[in-house]
């Protein structure tokens, strides 16, 4: 695994949890 490949897959996964949990709160606020 290369320095890049790491750190971008780390990006990723961060952002999509962070969106995740974002679209869970507005969900749960709606309801």
């Amino acid at each position: 695994m290369n320095t890049m490949e790491v750190l971008t897959l780390l990006l990723v996964v961060f952002a999509a949890l962070s969106y995740i949990d974002r679209h869970g709160d507005d969900n749960n606020k709606k309801k």
